[in-house]
């Protein structure tokens, strides 16, 4: 009976052992507490990081670029609120909209001597420009689709590959743009190049706006912009010449 004894205090019983049940629920609400704190000051770190009020066009500018500097913020819900919230036909194009790089790669492999011919540019990889756009696209899906809700290798790989592709573009524009033999049937694809090129920087400068308010619908329509215009954009530039 020294379990009983031991249990005795002042001339009361304590019951030790159903103390244990209570300490460890007390444990356990305590660590769905830290939790939660930590979820929440995550979001209010990611809704200051996403915050754009009152910020010039440059000051924009170097946030987005310290943000893809990021790691990937991955909400394991992603895709059960996308499915609630966004229409169907709207997510059919999200999805589909990563390969509109690899079709535009396609294109500019298979166009790649005639673009040659057409412009004064024999110096430029377009080819390894091609071959690149067809890995962006898989690459792409991978992050934005596949992976869009979980950690992974490939959200730092996609980004590089946004930030090889950007070089790539600009590149390719002066190119253009630097054409000795620029005639007046290259203006229509040309000009079709730098409107893709603009209104996919405005898809994504406005992206991360929506973002920031909650509205999934209109980051995802943002998105799938981003991945769209610019590659439509070449896509007119190879048929056009």
């Amino acid at each position: 009976h020294q379990g009983e004894q031991a249990g005795y205090r002042d001339g009361s019983f304590h019951d030790n052992d159903a103390e244990v049940p209570s300490t460890r629920d007390g444990a356990r609400e305590q660590h769905v507490d830290d939790a939660s704190k930590t979820a929440n000051d995550n979001d209010d770190k990611d809704k200051g990081a996403y915050n754009f009020e009152g910020m010039s066009g440059a000051q924009m500018i170097i946030r987005q670029l310290s943000i893809c500097r990021m790691k990937k913020n991955v909400d394991p819900s992603w895709k059960q609120k996308a499915k609630e919230t966004v229409s169907p036909f709207i997510l059919l194009l999200y999805v589909a909209s990563s390969f509109s790089f690899t079709a535009a790669g396609i294109i500019l492999v298979i166009e790649a001597d005639r673009l040659d011919d057409a412009l004064k540019s024999d110096w430029y990889p377009w080819m390894v420009f091609g071959v690149y756009l067809i890995l962006q696209g898989f690459v792409t899906a991978m992050s934005d689709v596949v992976y869009v809700d979980r950690p992974s290798i490939w959200h730092p790989l996609d980004r590089a590959f946004a930030m090889l592709g950007s070089i790539f573009t600009l590149s390719s524009i002066v190119t253009l743009l630097a054409d000795s033999r620029f005639r007046p049937d290259h203006i229509g694809g040309i000009c079709a190049v730098l409107a893709g090129t603009v209104l996919s920087a405005i898809m994504f400068m406005t992206e991360w706006q929506y973002k920031a308010k909650g509205d999934i619908q209109m980051f995802v329509v943002c998105h799938t912009g981003w991945h769209v215009f610019g590659p439509l954009g070449f896509i007119a530039l190879f048929l056009s010449l």
